[in-house]
């Protein structure tokens, strides 16, 4: 396992130097493949895949952090769901106005408010 610049060799913390070390393990630690064994390399190309699953992860936490500590946008975007809610609240209303107006219970009741007011103001004037 690589450890800036030096190789472990798991004898009790010894690193070597890039200076000695052989060219194909200067080879493997710039990235070519040096002769490296499959299993070192599918190493390699998990820890890549693993180091930039990672990174967007990271990206996604940081765009999540930036957007809670946008309150500006956050009120924004409250005003806005407000406005919209309000809109469809007024259109709900608006349509069994409508409806409430238009049934035959309206003329109905026109006509019978109006005939007590003629009623009553017979009866006064008698």
């Amino acid at each position: 396992m690589w450890v800036f610049g030096g190789r472990h060799d798991g004898y009790s913390g010894e690193t070597m130097s890039p200076s000695d070390e052989s060219p194909t393990t200067i080879g493997q630690a710039a990235g070519g493949d040096g002769g490296a064994p499959a299993h070192e390399q599918s190493e390699r190309d998990a820890l890549l895949e693993e180091i930039e699953e990672t990174r967007e992860e990271l990206g996604a936490t940081v765009e999540a952090l930036a957007h809670k500590a946008d309150v500006k946008a956050q009120v924004h975007e409250k005003v806005e769901e407000g406005k919209e809610q309000l809109q469809r609240k007024q259109n709900e209303v608006s349509v069994k106005l409508r409806a409430a107006l238009d049934g035959p219970a309206v003329p109905v009741a026109i006509a019978a408010v109006a005939g007590l007011l003629l009623l009553v103001s017979l009866r006064r004037r008698n």
